[in-house]
């Protein structure tokens, strides 16, 4: 968000007033202006809230004992490198 508001700012400072054309943002008055902080502050409030939720749920699952990623894939390199010398396409292989 800070980087957004300095953004803005800059672009203040060099008068040039920012116009999204396919929504209704504009930065040439203080109304609209102040309509962006509170947008830009409300979505890294949400930001905020989403990374505490995540962390709370991999803390609770690292008390339970539950694994935290993705599930580990057994590969037979054997039967891997096999099919790849025979001429499979490595799509195939790995959608298998």
């Amino acid at each position: 968000m800070i980087n957004t508001l300095d953004l803005i700012q800059n672009l203040e400072k060099w008068e040039i007033a920012l116009v999204c054309v396919d929504q209704t943002i504009e930065t040439g008055t203080p109304m609209r202006r102040l309509l962006i902080y509170v947008l830009g502050a409300l979505a890294a409030f949400e930001h905020e809230l989403n990374r505490e939720s995540v962390r709370d749920g991999m803390q609770k699952a690292k008390r339970e004992g539950r694994p935290i990623g993705r599930p580990r894939r057994i590969i037979d390199i054997v039967r891997a490198q096999a099919l790849i010398d025979a001429g499979t396409t490595m799509k195939s292989i790995t959608d298998n």
